[in-house]
């Protein structure tokens, strides 16, 4: 049944729209290599390696071999090798700080951290601090490795008479006859043979030594210069027949055994180190000051 009325067209769908032409972008690297410096910059240069003059990605996480073509290492360990005398300590260069805005690195080594305190303490120049530095380092070689963690006083009283450090070393290496005993090695960890009484301190517990473990050095074994040199708490003697009678009784073996055990493992001596059995040349840990974990004050003392 017609209505008479006719119904309006349906309008046409609308024609897609066609891409927006834009200016062709410059790659990265495309087949001929990276883009040139008239691009725009992409942040994938620099994982490509196009920029690596300017961002020294090999520095960014200080590679062995970095640090020694940094340092020098290799051109002083050559002026070693040819007996060419050295114009600096040798110290052990060390990373201070890295920006990581533009990826630069900063090297500094030891010494020059340490040659101004050491100049105000001597009482000098800089280049007179420096020269004294390397005289020590000299004498007592394994302090080049030690220069930033000895203190600049020790440093100073150690630079302040050289000719006396040099005769105390040639005490210590007689009392030390062992050519595996390295005095030097020995004086920078323990800094007390410096002071010690050599004739009346060390030498007679040396000889008290000898005859706790009369097994040292018998028959080529290692001799009480090496137990100490091990283990620097047992040129205590008193300390080391203390730990003898304790480790015996730890474990119910009588005291020639645990003597030689300790001969065989110096290090077992400070096993059985306490409040009660403890060496002179410990760190003391003195804990009177300390009540259930709290401390406290001392009252009714000056």
């Amino acid at each position: 049944m017609s209505t008479g009325q006719t119904s309006a067209p349906r309008p046409a769908p609308p024609r897609p729209r066609a891409p927006r032409r834009s200016a062709p972008r410059a790659s990265a690297a495309g087949p001929e290599g990276p883009a040139s410096d008239s691009g725009p910059r992409h942040w994938s240069r620099k994982l490509r390696g196009a920029d690596a003059s300017e961002t020294r990605d090999d520095l960014r996480y200080m590679p062995a071999s970095a640090l020694r073509d940094a340092s020098g290492v290799a051109e002083r360990d050559a002026r070693v090798a040819s007996d060419a005398p050295a114009s600096t300590s040798g110290a052990t260069p060390r990373l201070m700080r890295v920006r990581r805005d533009r990826d630069n690195v900063t090297l500094v080594d030891d010494e020059r951290l340490v040659v101004p305190y050491l100049a105000e303490a001597l009482g000098g120049t800089h280049d007179e601090a420096r020269e004294a530095l390397s005289n020590l380092c000299d004498i007592l070689p394994p302090m080049r490795d030690r220069v930033g963690v000895v203190g600049v006083p020790t440093l100073a009283a150690l630079c302040g008479d050289l000719g006396a450090l040099a005769r105390r070393l040639a005490k210590l290496r007689a009392l030390f006859p062992d050519p595996r005993c390295d005095v030097a090695a020995m004086v920078c960890a323990s800094p007390h043979l410096l002071h010690e009484d050599v004739d009346g301190v060390i030498a007679p517990s040396l000889r008290a030594l000898r005859d706790l473990f009369p097994d040292a050095g018998v028959d080529g074994a290692p001799g009480v210069d090496r137990m100490v040199q091990a283990t620097p708490q047992l040129l205590d003697a008193a300390f080391a027949a203390a730990a003898i009678r304790a480790l015996a009784a730890s474990l119910g073996v009588d005291e020639p055994d645990a003597a030689t055990r300790i001969h065989r493992d110096p290090s077992l001596a400070l096993g059985v180190e306490s409040a009660a059995v403890r060496s002179r040349y410990s760190t003391s840990f003195d804990q009177t000051n300390v009540v259930k974990n709290r401390v406290v004050r001392r009252t009714g003392e000056g």
